[in-house]
Formats: structure tokens, sequence, C-alpha cells
């Protein structure tokens, strides 16, 4: 399947060139109610699901992706403001699982597989512009204070997406792919004209 990663420039030309994508750590997130999407009305509910959350986050952590690309508000909060990147990678269809959104807290009685994988892969209504799609990865390979997941069989870089506002060239772009230019298709992006969207540029990078 087909995912996207929206970073900024800075941040995205990193990426490619280390060619490795940061974990968000649990405690991290800008999410309050990431893996706490219960009714926490109860004292001893509330101190457990916060205690696993907790004890989860020492060892996993999460790598966020979007279903699509052509969203100007997940360019607007997640790519600088236009002035960002989107990578778009390949992912194993099992190693990654879409985000249910709701819009009340789920009433927990019971614990079992079902409540365990909602407890991943649910959130508020609110978030659902972003059309998440995410994967859990072992937090093990760290540099400096952040954890890493290197690009691969299970997160192969098909497609780079510049943002309508961001001003890196052509040619920095390549200079950050190396070798694997030939395999990476490279676009990019400008506002729709009829449309709400962000869209392909057909002038590319204007020789750029």
């Amino acid at each position: 399947m087909r995912v996207y990663k929206f970073l900024t420039c800075q941040c995205g030309l990193r990426a490619i060139r280390e060619r490795r994508l940061k974990i968000s750590e649990i405690r991290s997130l800008n999410d309050p109610f990431e893996l706490l999407p219960f009714d926490l009305s109860d004292p001893d509910t509330r101190r457990g699901l916060i205690a696993s959350r907790e004890e989860f986050g020492k060892s996993r952590g999460l790598l966020c992706f979007s279903m699509h690309w052509h969203n100007p508000v997940l360019w607007a909060h997640h790519a600088d403001g236009n002035r960002g990147i989107c990578l778009g990678f390949d992912i194993p269809d099992d190693l990654q699982q879409p985000v249910t959104y709701v819009e009340q807290p789920i009433r927990l009685t019971h614990l079992d597989c079902e409540i365990a994988n909602k407890t991943l892969f649910t959130k508020y209504e609110h978030w659902h512009y972003e059309e998440e799609i995410r994967t859990w990865a072992s937090l093990e390979e760290k540099s400096g204070e952040d954890y890493f997941y290197n690009f691969g069989e299970t997160l192969r870089l098909a497609e780079i997406i510049i943002g309508p506002g961001c001003m890196v060239s052509k040619r920095r772009v390549l200079q950050a792919l190396g070798a694997n230019q030939k395999v990476v298709r490279l676009l990019k992006a400008r506002l729709a004209y009829t449309a709400f969207r962000v869209v392909e540029d057909e002038n590319g990078f204007d020789g750029g």
C-alpha cells in the first residue's frame, strides 16, 4: 500500500539522504488521548490505562502516515504550511493498519484482542482529516535523542512530492537521493485551480 509522510523541507531532505524516518515516541505525540480512546471516568480504569500506555511506550513507537497527499490541511499542519516535502512509501499491508475515528470515548467493559487493537488504532473523530495509516516500531536504533526506522523492503521510498511553497531545487533533492534516483518518482505540487486540493504541477520544476 502506498502511504504518505509529510515533513518540513529540512527534515524531508535529511530523511531522503539518511534513508530513515524518525519514530514518534508515545510520550511526544500531539494527541493527549493517544492510546486512551476510552471512557476514563472510573479512577481504577484510568490509572490502569495510563500505566499501560507508559509501559508500552518504553519499547514501542509509531510511524504515522496518511492515505493521500492531496489534502491542503495536511500540508498546512504537517509540512510547514505547504513549504515542506511529502514522501510516498510502499509498506506491506500486513505491517500497517488504518486508524478508526470515533465521536465518543469507548465504554470499556472487558479486555480482549479486539479491545487491544482499538487501543492502538482508535482516535477522536476530529483527527479524521489525517486519514492516518500507522505501523508500530520497536525503539531500537537510537541516534542522539531520537529513534529511527531505516528504509528497506518494509519501508520502501517510492515517491517524493515537493510542496507548492517549497523552494528546494530539483538538483538538491536528486543529490539527497544519490544512487536511488532511478527508483523514486519525483514531482512538484501546486494548488488546484478548481478545487481545494494539492495536485501535481504539470510544469514540474521549471527546469530547476
